[in-house]
């Protein structure tokens, strides 16, 4: 049943692809009213949130997108219970079911797909995903971005690199794939760089996927000769892929890596295309807007925050979620001729490693998405200050037992450096607190501050 399913969703999501200006703002139109109408009668949240400005289900078709409040993190984490369209999903027992390592790549309750993410803004988060709508993320994913092979009898061999002891988007995503388009191999990050390198020659992926970062590593060590693979596509996301990393990559391996955006809220919001390298978002799946500070739209070319409408998960819906990520759209279409609008620019925060130093003077790191992806129950936001060379300080809010998430922050920092060789080496501080101020000098929060010595 879940391949019919997957297999009904690419079907719309190919035909997507040769939708004119005017028919993709119809699919919108009638997929918003649709998850409308399903919010209205299923969330509470929304269903009081929509009242305030006189909303219902009877004049809620000649609302326009524009009329509805915006809305966060923050608040949707805050009133979780009254955001989903489930009587079955409590924040509390998915807190659970996440904070159980064995439970890793598994569906809560069997149906639901659960990612969870602190993000740049270090504010934890829950995104649950229902069958219908992690098929549709699956069509998406596989037919704009994986192109797997057409040919049945010959399966892809998939690679991810990436932080993948956790329900993460990206790990979720990549665990997920189904098994007679490809073979797929989840490799963390986070692992002795010998042991990636021995997992990657063994398997030989035709599809390379992961962080940039974690590719660009590979990239390094194929150029060295200590990795030899022959990807025939290769994909990076999580953080930015640089102008040095697109060339070590397209050197190392003979072709160029194609840069695709997503996020825990949205698992694939846009694309490279492959003719002329413009980020296309998948706006028929995808409301995107761009607005100042003052709420308001922002013209094409110009930058701004970055708010979304996802309109196929019917199970926790995000309606003009505000997102972290400050992007420029282009007023212009694409010369390869889909209906999508491009980005322009995406300014998303870089987050910068932790190095560490053991006793024999050899240097590991701690990526800075792992820490973008830690999660606990009962922690709320975090914040990780390298406060020496081998030193961290873990600023936390907390909600419920103290006591308890501060022996569970201990147990997943001591699991991340173990995985490293670095639990000897690196002492970790908790300091709980009531505010995590931004930096003063940008205004920004900063979700990793390494070690400066003076």
């Amino acid at each position: 049943m879940s391949i019919l399913r997957v297999l009904s969703k690419v079907y719309q999501t190919v035909r997507g692809e040769s939708l004119t200006q005017e028919q993709l703002r119809e699919v919108q139109r009638i997929r918003l009213r649709k998850l409308l109408h399903h919010t209205l009668s299923r969330s509470r949240f929304y269903s009081h949130l929509y009242a305030e400005s006189g909303i219902t289900q009877d004049n809620i078709d000649e609302i326009e997108l524009e009329d509805l409040p915006v809305v966060d993190k923050g608040l949707l984490m805050g009133n979780f219970d009254d955001v989903v369209c489930s009587e079955e999903l409590k924040r509390d027992q998915l807190e659970a079911f996440v904070a159980n390592r064995q439970n890793v790549g598994k569906k809560y309750r069997r149906k639901y797909t659960v990612i969870h993410t602190s993000g740049s803004s270090g504010t934890i988060g829950l995104f649950v995903y229902g069958p219908s709508a992690w098929a549709q993320a699956k069509a998406i994913s596989l037919i704009r971005i994986g192109r797997p092979r057409r040919n049945p009898f010959n399966r892809d061999r998939y690679a991810f690199i990436g932080a993948i002891d956790g329900n993460f988007a990206a790990a979720s995503m990549s665990r997920d794939i189904p098994r007679f388009l490809a073979r797929s191999l989840c490799i963390s990050i986070n692992e002795p760089l010998d042991i990636i390198r021995n997992k990657i020659n063994a398997f030989q992926p035709t599809l390379l996927c992961g962080y940039a970062s974690g590719v660009y590593l590979l990239a390094q060590q194929q150029l060295k000769a200590h990795v030899n693979i022959r990807p025939r596509r290769i994909m990076c996301a999580g953080d930015p892929l640089t102008p040095v990393m697109r060339d070590t990559i397209g050197q190392a391996f003979g072709l160029e890596p194609r840069d695709f955006y997503g996020a825990s809220e949205a698992i694939t919001l846009g694309i490279e295309c492959d003719e002329f390298h413009k980020h296309h978002l998948f706006e028929d799946w995808v409301i995107c807007e761009v607005l100042d500070d003052e709420l308001r739209p922002v013209q094409a070319g110009t930058p701004g925050r970055l708010h979304i409408t996802n309109l196929y998960n019917d199970t926790q819906p995000l309606i003009r979620y505000a997102m972290d990520d400050e992007i420029t759209l282009s007023g212009r279409l694409c010369q390869c001729g889909r209906p999508f609008r491009f980005l322009e620019l995406i300014a998303g925060r870089k987050e910068e490693f932790l190095w560490f130093t053991r006793s024999d003077g050899s240097r590991e790191f701690i990526h800075p998405i792992v820490l973008a992806e830690f999660f606990v129950p009962g922690l709320e936001k975090c914040q990780f200050i390298q406060t020496d060379a081998n030193r961290v300080l873990v600023k936390a809010i907390v909600k419920g037992d103290r006591d308890s998430t501060i022996a569970a922050i201990h147990d997943r920092m001591a699991n991340l450096l173990r995985q490293k060789d670095l639990s000897k080496h690196v002492l970790v501080e908790v300091q709980l607190t009531d505010t995590i101020e931004n930096d003063f000098r940008t205004g920004k929060f900063r979700l990793v501050l390494p070690y400066r010595p003076r």
